[in-house]
Order: C-alpha cells, then structure tokens, then sequence
C-alpha cells in the first residue's frame, strides 16, 4: 500500500511539473506572437511611410530625399539653431565631397595595381597563354555587375554566368 501511495504522488508531481511546463510554453509562444505581431505592424507602417515619400521618385530623388530627411532628424534631435544647421550641412556636404575623391582615387590606385598585376603575369605566360589570358579579362570585364552596396556578401555576378573561378586571373 505505502509503495502505491509513493507511485501515486510521484505521477502526481510529475502530472503537475508536464502541466507547468506546458503552461510556461504556451505562454512563451503567445509572447513570441505578439512581438512578431509588432514587427509585422512596424514594417508595414515604415513600408508605408516610404512608399509615399518616395511615390514616382527616381533613384537620386530618392538618395537626395533621405540624405534631407536624415538631416532634419539630426537638427531636430539636436535642437540645432539655423547658424549650427547651416554649418553642420556645409560639414556634411564637404564630408561627402572628401568620400567621393576618396573613392575616385582608390578606385583609380585600384585599377593601376589590377593593370600591373596583369603586365607581369602576361611577362610570365607563353603567347598562346597570353591570348588565352587576354581573353579570360574581356570576359571578366563585360560580365553583368550588381550595384555597389548589394548587401553583405553580395556576388560580384550571377553564379551561373561569368567566367569559372578557376579561368580568374
């Protein structure tokens, strides 16, 4: 009788510690719902928010309308009088004046290093090697690009187009 008792209360605990932890994922599920449910509603409103900021705007129009839009919320953030907003707009304008000859001039360092790596390979390859090699980069130049800033770890093209990884010089 005393060994059914114990059987009793043990299947008794564990009737109750199921039913607790059934209760705690119930509850973190319903929590999980919710906050899915916020992210949803939040994309929706930001989804329409740009779509009727940027309706019938091209690209630049585009750049140009969020670079001002991020400008106001820095000046309302700040709380810049208009002397400070004037003089933080002619920072940020030199500032991207300075990226972009940045840019220029990596891109041009960029392609003389490319154009002497190419020299002294062709130095090293047989004529038939060279046109092999020759026509490896007019294929390599011509291939289809992404934009810049295609995301992280963006291909420079499509996999199935393009020369093979093992043709690159």
């Amino acid at each position: 009788m005393k060994k059914y008792a114990v059987y009793v209360v043990i299947l008794a605990l564990l009737c109750i510690a199921a039913g607790a932890i059934a209760g705690i994922a119930i509850g973190k599920r319903a929590q999980l719902k919710q906050v899915a449910e916020g992210i949803r509603e939040r994309r929706h409103v930001a989804g329409e928010y740009l779509r009727g900021k940027f309706a019938g705007k091209k690209g630049h129009q585009m750049r140009q309308h969020l670079k001002e839009a991020l400008f106001d919320r820095i000046t309302e953030k700040l709380g810049l009088r208009d002397k400070q907003a004037k003089e933080v707009r002619a920072i940020l304008e030199e500032t991207r004046e300075e990226v972009a000859a940045a840019r220029d001039q990596f891109k041009g360092n960029l392609e003389a290093i490319k154009e002497k790596s190419h020299e002294k390979i062709m130095a090293v390859l047989t004529p038939a090697q060279q046109e092999k090699f020759k026509e490896l980069l007019k294929k390599w130049r011509e291939r289809p690009r992404f934009k810049a800033g295609a995301g992280p770890g963006a291909s420079p093209m499509p996999p199935e187009e393009g020369p093979e990884p093992d043709d690159l010089p």
